[in-house]
């Protein structure tokens, strides 16, 4: 369990820099959808090998860490108590019963065959206790196990969009404020329910109800969501505040369609969503000090919702944590989008159905670009159908994203990982209570932007500078050795997904099949630039891309390759953006793949 506290520090190997600038110019020439192989460009920078035996360096390292640690905080840490998934909880979460369909479980064997994706449906149980007969769309049925260590089945959920196999595992938990558990929930990276918390015992659960909100709840709730009423749900589609809302041709669809603000009671706000001929939905969200400090002080404690790292101190917990309290009435959604944060979701009175998917389901779901309004959300509309959005999206068209379905009734807690999409729905009036803490892969992110400038001089002209950022981009991801080049990242995570069909171009195409002579842009590679760079600035840009890949480095051990994926295209997006404006990112990230 110590191992925990690597996640926030780490063993880092020191970065070698090589004698010299790889040859940028074989860089692009690199074909789009290559591989590597013997002419792959040389990297910059590469990682130190990490030690032949890491567990063993592991374990010095945390001895290291809680000696320096006060004892008591040592020992507390030392004796935190294991939080795991069972099998129990599995089946416990999700029972079969006639007419549901299933898949095979992982515990299924056939001969050579493992886990076939085939759907089949319950028809009745079989003799044996344990045992379920299944009807599969071959035709043909057969009888399976579904018990703890013999799971041949999977329990599937019919989705228009999204493969939901099985539902978020309920886990019970008896809290000890001196023994923290969020930092084990963090470590499962993995979404589960967890019940009898502190949740059911703060005086909020115990005590508020709608009633008594409605008189002690009087100052005006500010910037109340409103929109018109939808069957069978009604969408509130983010429009935040960001650079393209400079241009309103490539953000008008999501403006027409997301909400309007206005200031009303809640008890007004109550009325209104008691009365289904209304024509307008609402939903209201805010800082829970927003209702003054008694509100807080009911729904706390807090604290144990709160993924923390060695670095924070109580005293301090407030400048790490957000809560929001969340009123919701019944068939409004927010559709599918992730947060950049530790979320531990708090229902306390109605219901919610959450639908969440894993970081990697951001292929299929063409996430919005960093710099929309719409940012951090899917452009694919998961209460459509697959077949009807497949020509726009074909990533969507090749297989149904996987993804798992969470009910929440008052008394449960949610914990959502850092950046897991998940399509929040209310099936009733409901009240909420979301509990942000920091995401140390999001912090060390942030750092490329805010602590390392740009390698160019103010008195370059901006077109030398954009061959500067040029230099910094495809040296990056040599560098990162992400076993693609830089063309073929970019169009991968970018220029056919989230700006597929959004942004502007000056010039040229973007079909992978383009002809020479389209491939023709505004920022193409100048060897000439390039040798002006490298005369006058070497040591800057070399200092400048050392930095930057040092701190992906620390990003990719901390969250994995799905999430620095997402991470590295918000990357680009924002430094492209900086030097060049929104309007030209689509093109420079188009003349990176193709000239």
């Amino acid at each position: 369990l110590l191992l925990l506290l690597l996640f926030f520090e780490g063993i880092h190997g020191e970065l070698d820099v090589e004698q010299g600038f790889r040859d940028l110019t074989e860089l692009k020439n690199a074909p789009l959808g290559g591989g590597g192989g013997a002419d792959e460009p040389k990297v910059l920078l590469r990682a130190a090998e990490q030690p032949t035996n890491q567990e063993e360096e592991e374990d010095a390292h945390v001895s290291k860490l809680l000696s320096q640690l006060p004892p008591d905080v040592a020992e507390k840490l030392r004796q935190l108590p294991l939080l795991e998934v069972s099998e129990e909880d599995w089946l416990r979460s999700n029972p079969l019963d006639i007419g549901c369909g299933v898949t095979r479980g992982p515990h299924w064997r056939w001969g050579s065959k493992v886990n076939e994706s085939e759907e089949g449906v319950v028809e009745a149980p079989a003799t044996l206790p344990g045992w379920w007969r299944v009807r599969w769309q071959s035709g043909h049925s057969n009888s399976y196990r579904y018990a703890v260590g013999e799971r041949d089945l999977r329990r599937l959920y019919h989705h228009p969009v999204v493969s939901v196999a099985e539902h978020v595992p309920r886990l019970q938990w008896w809290p000890d404020l001196d023994k923290p558990f969020a930092e084990q929930a963090g470590k499962l990276d993995h979404p589960i329910i967890l019940t009898h918390t502190l949740a059911d015992q703060a005086w909020a659960a115990r005590n508020w109800t709608w009633d008594q909100l409605r008189r002690r709840v009087t100052q005006p709730l500010l910037n109340v969501k409103q929109a018109p009423k939808q069957h069978p749900t009604t969408p509130f589609h983010y429009f935040h505040h960001a650079p393209m809302n400079a241009l309103p041709d490539l953000v008008k669809e999501q403006k027409r369609k997301s909400y309007t603000r206005i200031n009303m009671s809640l008890a007004d706000l109550l009325d209104k969503a008691a009365d289904p001929a209304h024509p307008t939905a609402y939903s209201y969200a805010d800082h829970l000090d927003a209702w003054g400090l008694q509100f807080a002080a009911e729904a706390y404690p807090l604290h144990p919702y709160m993924v923390l790292s060695p670095t924070m101190r109580p005293e301090t917990e407030h400048q790490h944590r957000v809560t929001r309290v969340w009123v919701s009435p019944p068939n409004t959604t927010t559709p599918a989008h992730f947060d950049i944060y530790h979320n531990f979701y708090v229902q306390l009175l109605g219901e919610k159905t959450f639908l969440l998917l894993p970081p990697a389901a951001w292929q299929q779901l063409y996430l919005y670009p960093l710099i929309h309004p719409a940012q951090r959300s899917s452009q694919v509309n998961l209460d459509s159908s697959q077949s009807e959005q497949a020509g726009s999206f074909p990533n969507l068209g090749k297989e149904k994203p996987k993804g798992l379905v969470a009910h929440l009734k008052p008394g449960d807690v949610l914990y959502i990982p850092p950046m897991w999409f998940h399509q929040v729905t209310a099936t009733s009036l409901s009240l909420s209570i979301s509990v942000w803490s920091e995401y140390n892969a999001t912090e060390a992110a942030a750092k490329a932007v805010e602590d390392v400038p740009l390698p160019v001089k103010a008195l370059w002209p901006l077109p030398k500078k954009a061959a500067a950022l040029r230099v910094l981009l495809e040296s990056l991801i040599a560098g990162l050795d992400l076993k693609m080049n830089v063309a073929e990242f970019v169009y991968w995570a970018l220029l056919d997904n989230r700006y597929k069909h959004i942004g502007h171009l000056r010039a040229g195409g973007t079909s992978p099949n383009l002809a020479e002579e389209e491939k023709v842009g505004v920022y193409c590679w100048n060897e000439d630039y390039f040798n002006e760079i490298m005369f006058e600035a070497e040591s800057l840009v070399r200092d400048r891309l050392t930095k930057t890949v040092a701190i992906f480095d620390d990003v990719r051990r901390q969250a994995g390759d799905e999430r620095l994926s997402i991470f590295l295209a918000d990357y680009f997006e924002l430094v492209i953006n900086a030097l060049l404006g929104p309007d030209n990112v689509k093109q420079f990230l188009r003349d990176l793949v193709f000239c």
